[in-house]
């Protein structure tokens, strides 16, 4: 929402840092969390499971805010 409403550099690169600390300290919290919730059987894959999502996030995400600048 952020990127959207910015219209200065400077803000838009402080939108994008704060974006950024917030992705590493939610997927550290996070693969922290899985590692402590899941049984040693299924740690890896649902550790994976996350990677998958954290990816798809980071890719679809500006994906979209690439197409919605133009409206």
């Amino acid at each position: 929402a952020g990127l959207l409403a910015t219209g200065s550099v400077l803000w838009l690169m402080g939108a994008r840092i704060l974006q950024a600390l917030g992705y590493t300290a939610v997927s550290t919290a996070a693969t922290a969390q899985i590692t402590d919730l899941s049984p040693p059987a299924e740690r890896g894959a649902r550790i994976a499971q996350f990677g998958i999502a954290a990816n798809l996030a980071m890719t679809l995400t500006p994906a979209s805010v690439d197409f919605l600048l133009p409206t």
